[in-house]
């Protein structure tokens, strides 16, 4: 009798131990690649408000929805919202327009 107690509680503790050993941390969504492109080239890439490089670039994004804009002078700003699935690598391409403003005298 004092081993089915002793196995019981070795059993009880055994199913209790994922739940003693489980963070409350959330899990960090892994990020994945995404490539910016433009043509013409060389223009600046902003995501999400904040300044990255210029084209061609290589960058990784967390999954989810992130605003894109690729500026360039005398072009119209290119802007798109992107949804990055995870784990599927992501090519963004922007043709960018000549803009009709002309430039400061």
């Amino acid at each position: 009798m004092p081993h089915k107690k002793s196995l019981i509680a070795l059993l009880f503790l055994f199913a209790l131990t994922p739940l003693l050993f489980a963070s409350d941390a959330p899990v960090t969504p892994r990020t994945v690649s995404v490539q910016i492109d433009s043509r013409p080239d060389l223009a600046e890439v902003w995501i999400d408000g904040k300044f990255i490089g210029s084209t061609h670039l290589s960058y990784r994004l967390a999954p989810g929805e992130h605003k894109i804009e690729l500026v360039r002078p005398r072009y119209t700003t290119w802007s798109r919202t992107l949804t990055v699935m995870p784990e599927l690598p992501t090519h963004v391409a922007a043709l960018l327009q000549e803009s009709n403003e002309k430039p400061c005298q």
